[in-house]
């Protein structure tokens, strides 16, 4: 899993490619979201189109990165394709209902 991070309209957008899965280091993307909480921002995209498969454990890092969002005062939104193998486990769990998903990029920033 890579994780990277950019600065769009106030807002920190996070992209997040590859497998976030227990055995690609899963705890990489909370490690990231931490030295940007101390770095002072609060408004997040989670751009996950670049991701190719999520497990039991990725779903717990986006589950632990909410609450340490939450923690901090700080917002994560999600940017996610409508279709493909990560939108169906976040409909299968139920993420999708519970956290703000957004099909395209710019409509999860135009939402702050």
């Amino acid at each position: 899993m890579q994780v990277s991070t950019r600065k769009k309209r106030r807002v920190c957008i996070v992209d997040v490619t590859g497998r976030l899965t227990l055995a690609e280091g899963e705890e990489q993307l909370r490690e990231s979201l931490s030295v940007l909480l101390k770095a002072g921002e609060r408004r997040f995209v989670f751009n996950l189109n670049g991701l190719s498969v999520i497990d039991s454990a990725g779903v717990g890092e986006i589950v632990a990165c909410y609450q340490k969002a939450a923690e901090s005062a700080a917002v994560i939104k999600i940017a996610l394709k409508a279709d493909g193998l990560v939108r169906h486990v976040f409909k299968f769990t139920g993420l999708e209902n519970a956290l703000e998903v957004f099909d395209e990029e710019k409509d999860a920033i135009a939402s702050f």
